[in-house]
């Protein structure tokens, strides 16, 4: 029996960031393509370039991923397609791009100290 490669996932949304991940969420196609999914492909780009790369490569029970060894402040786009015996389908990207950074309402802090006979006498603390 011949089939096609799977259809788009469906939903791909971010579900969580940070300076250095990004973790996305997706459903499984609505078709897929007359043969079992094997599994699903994230691809990721820098905003300002156009090559795409693969983040990672996962499961067809896996339909969440965390994409991690991103770069504070760069920004990135994402999409997924998955594959079955027949090859890899369409692509779901996400609307907009998502920048590497801490979640809203959260700070870092840094902390200096000035020392005084190796210890700290004054800390100073920072927060962005």
């Amino acid at each position: 029996m011949l089939s096609d490669p799977p259809f788009a996932p469906r939903d791909l949304k971010v579900v969580d960031y940070n300076v250095d991940f990004v973790t996305l969420s997706w459903t499984a196609p609505e078709h897929d393509g007359g043969s079992p999914v094997l599994g699903y492909v994230v691809e990721k780009r820098d905003s300002m370039m156009n090559m795409w790369s693969q983040a990672a490569k996962v499961d067809k029970d896996t339909c969440t991923v965390k994409v991690t060894n991103l770069f504070e402040g760069q920004t990135y786009l994402f999409r997924v397609a998955a594959e079955n015996q027949s090859g890899r389908g369409a692509y779901v990207e996400l609307t907009k791009p998502i920048t590497a950074k801490l979640p809203y309402g959260k700070t870092s802090r840094l902390t200096f100290c000035v020392f005084v006979k190796n210890a700290c006498v004054r800390p100073i603390v920072f927060s962005t």
